[in-house]
């Protein structure tokens, strides 16, 4: 990768993840996207994220510790609180599939 702008495919996902975060979309509408066990992460995680409005992906940082893989953290918007999120991402078949995922969330009694 060249520079340091974040590719806009790791930013839509990162958006795309956000979305499944606050339960408008779901992990299944990504499954191109994203390895079993991080789609099956999604699936607990789903609505985890309490946001009455669309999540607003603010910044994505990322670095490539080796071609064609990237390691991204996505601030997310949603009203007057952000979250951080980090993914691990992988061009394979010519699109980016998350293989990891990390968030601070945890499914319990609806929200956070």
């Amino acid at each position: 990768m060249r520079g340091h702008r974040t590719p806009p495919a790791v930013c839509r996902l990162a958006q795309q993840i956000a979305e499944v975060l606050v339960g408008q979309r779901t992990p299944e509408s990504l499954s191109p996207a994203l390895t079993v066990p991080v789609r099956e992460q999604l699936r607990t995680l789903r609505s985890s994220l309490a946001c009455c409005t669309a999540p607003r992906l603010t910044r994505v940082f990322h670095q490539s510790p080796v071609p064609h893989q990237v390691e991204a953290s996505a601030v997310v918007g949603c009203r007057c609180r952000r979250r951080v999120f980090a993914f691990r991402a992988a061009i394979r078949q010519g699109r980016w599939v998350c293989s990891q995922l990390e968030t601070d969330l945890r499914r319990s009694r609806g929200h956070l």
